[in-house]
């Protein structure tokens, strides 16, 4: 078996703040405004990966994002990827600012800059998840997804050989 990846060229976040709360859904759950801006490098193809994670270290899994670039609203989604995973194409060589509304009142975000090996594989584990239907009445409806193929760079075996480089940063909170 073989695999090579490279390591990608760390990312750091330039901005992250919290307003909390900003307002309350149908649900009553309070949801703030984070506001999160980096400088993509403008030599190469980035991908990234953003988390956020709550003030107990716990993944975020509700968020709601609307930008030219990523939009992103999963509080029904069933099977919530946990991150938000993304490529630089929309904005090589820019400064990103997103804003993300979260239950969370003091958010932590980790951006990592990923290898592309590691981008294609969390996209198809993401797309197999989102086919698996977690809803089922019986085992007849077990199956009823389509199959994907897992991203695997390993030659002469199966698995995923990746790299990536993280900033973490916890926000500021800001008043209203």
């Amino acid at each position: 078996m073989s695999a090579i990846d490279t390591v990608p060229a760390n990312i750091k976040i330039e901005q992250a703040t919290n307003k909390y709360p900003v307002y309350t859904d149908q649900y009553h759950v309070q949801f703030g405004k984070i506001t999160v801006s980096f400088n993509d490098d403008p030599d190469r193809k980035n991908y990234h990966e953003l988390v956020i994670l709550d003030e107990n270290n716990r993944l975020v899994n509700t968020f709601h994002i609307s930008s030219p670039v990523i939009t992103v609203d999963n509080e029904n989604d069933p099977n919530p990827p946990g991150s938000l995973l993304f490529t630089d194409e929309l904005f090589s060589g820019q400064t990103l600012t997103l804003d993300i509304f979260s239950e969370s009142s003091n958010p932590t975000i980790v951006l990592k800059n990923v290898s592309r090996n590691y981008y294609e594989y969390r996209k198809s584990i993401i797309s197999h998840l989102y086919n698996q239907n977690v809803e089922r009445d019986d085992v007849y409806n077990l199956f009823k997804g389509d199959p994907v193929e897992l991203y695997s760079n390993v030659q002469n075996g199966l698995g995923i050989y990746a790299a990536y480089t993280q900033d973490i940063k916890v926000c500021t909170n800001i008043a209203q």
